[in-house]
């Protein structure tokens, strides 16, 4: 289970942005108004004060209309050089996704030739003067209209995402209970990438997409394509493939990486829109926005709606705190010594600390399960998805409170295809032994809540429910805990057997 959902080896522009790209074109648009009041009130107030004493009144109102218009200006400013606030965005989420292809990559669909070649020099100059990194090569473009982007995914996803793996991720994401039910991955990924991605940089390739029917580029194109060729810039510098940024053998690395390039892409975004962008651009912006298609993102379990948009609203915090601090100069010295987790995205004073996760390890289930049983999936959650599953049945501000303490974890899920049977255990490190007994505290709340308050053996150091399908166990040590989940309790004891150091 990855911790990114693109199936493809890209960094990409997803319309679930669009709330954020909204609030940034609003603050802009507010940018325009306010200067132009300010104007205006400036204007009456020179005329006042070529007048006598008389009008001294109507000339302390103007003063302080021009301070009230200027203080909404600054506002307005620091807002929008500040992490912008997204639209109806949760945490993100624990979703497994498919892994980055490592066969020959394939070739993309017929591109249409209308490029503004002109326009797009142009933003690649603005971009990278902006950014500070000058090119180091040409970069190929191309427009890709949202038929060929569908066919393209549709083809990727055969490819690079057997069913096999599908159906494991499925497996995983019903066994930390996110998911109610089982579900076409498949068609549902092509659904959603065909729908959110709104252009991409293929490192691979070395090559820039942009998704558009247009004949022309509108202001979400001209957008898209600056944010894109910002990931351009990043490759060619700091080399997104040589820092893992699809490494499946490090998932948490993966994430972190993937949630810098997003972030850094992003404000980089931002500052283009801020510089170049007239209220007129705006207006379209928000024009073109609106009139995008959301429905499959809306309508998709809260799992994919956050993992989607993990990577940008934690990454641009990420990398704002840094660029407010010391510019892009501050930033390129965190690409030269890159994040390794989500806890470090989502906490910078534990970047800076060099918090890393500490190693978890699991014993082998297969041979202690028996005959059927094979291992369908093993990884780190991180801080972030470990939130995720417990927001599944406690209130978020709980949630986010019991994983904030996280220092390491491992899991693992077993399956077994006669019986419909699976196994989970969940090994989890905490910095200090108070940290674990407050995720023992949510844990026991969220388990009594999905499985119906139904508690089994209750002991000291261990809890345990019992559900009409699975069971589980909860066992607690020092700064660990280990959650074992299992058809029967004689599997999970079966499982406990293996961690001596719980019992």
């Amino acid at each position: 289970m990855r911790h990114t959902l693109l199936p493809i080896a890209f960094v990409a522009l997803a319309l679930c942005l669009g709330a954020a790209l909204v609030a940034s074109a609003l603050l802009a648009l507010g940018w325009f108004v306010a200067d132009a009041r300010i104007g205006d009130a400036q204007k009456e107030l020179d005329a006042a004060q070529a007048t006598a004493e008389a009008r001294s009144t109507l000339i302390a109102d103007l003063q302080a209309q021009v301070a009230t218009q200027q203080r909404e200006l600054d506002d307005l400013r620091s807002r929008l050089t500040s992490t912008p606030t997204p639209g109806p965005l949760s945490t993100p989420s624990v979703t497994p996704t498919p892994p980055s292809p490592r066969a020959t990559p394939t070739p993309p669909p017929t591109i249409t030739p209308a490029l503004d070649v002109s326009l797009m020099d142009s933003i690649q100059r603005q971009v990278s003067a902006l950014r500070g990194l000058a090119p180091r090569r040409p970069v190929e473009r191309a427009i890709m209209t949202a038929a060929e982007l569908r066919e393209y995914i549709t083809r990727k996803l055969n490819e690079d995402y057997p069913k096999e793996e599908a159906r494991s991720d499925l497996i995983t994401l019903l066994a930390f209970g996110l998911l109610d039910s089982e579900m076409d991955l498949h068609g549902f990924y092509v659904d959603l990438y065909s729908e959110q991605i709104a252009g991409f940089y293929d490192s691979d390739a070395k090559k820039l997409y942009v998704i558009s029917d247009l004949a022309q580029f509108g202001p979400l194109e001209r957008t898209t394509f600056a944010h894109e060729y910002g990931h351009a810039l990043q490759d060619q510098h700091f080399d997104l493939e040589g820092l893992g940024i699809d490494d499946e053998r490090d998932s948490q690395r993966a994430a972190a990486i993937r949630a810098l390039a997003e972030g850094d892409a992003l404000l980089i975004m931002q500052q283009y829109m801020q510089r170049y962008f007239s209220p007129q651009d705006l207006a379209g912006l928000l024009e073109q926005l609106g009139a995008a298609d959301q429905s499959t993102l809306e309508n998709a379990p809260r799992v994919f709606q956050e993992e989607l948009q993990f990577p940008y609203v934690y990454g641009l915090q990420f990398v704002q705190e840094f660029y407010n601090e010391g510019g892009w100069e501050a930033v390129n010295r965190v690409w030269a010594d890159p994040p390794v987790s989500t806890e470090q995205i989502m906490h910078p004073e534990r970047y800076r600390a060099d918090d890393a996760p500490q190693p978890v390890t699991l014993p082998p289930l297969t041979d202690t399960l028996g005959t059927g049983w094979r291992l369908m999936d093993e990884d780190s959650l991180g801080e972030f998805l470990l939130r995720v599953v417990l927001e599944g049945q406690i209130d978020s501000e709980e949630a986010s409170a019991a994983a904030e303490g996280w220092g390491g974890d491992r899991y693992a899920v077993y399956y077994q295809e006669a019986q419909a049977q699976t196994v989970l255990a969940l090994r989890t490190v905490w910095d200090t032994a108070a940290e674990a007994t407050e995720f023992v505290g949510a844990y026991t709340r969220y388990a009594q809540a999905r499985f119906s308050g139904q508690a089994g053996e209750q002991r000291p150091g261990q809890r345990c429910w019992r559900g009409s399908v699975s069971s589980q166990c909860l066992l607690f040590r020092s700064n660990q805990a280990l959650v074992v989940l299992g058809p029967t309790m004689d599997v999970i004891n079966a499982v406990l057997a293996r961690f001596p150091d719980f019992r």
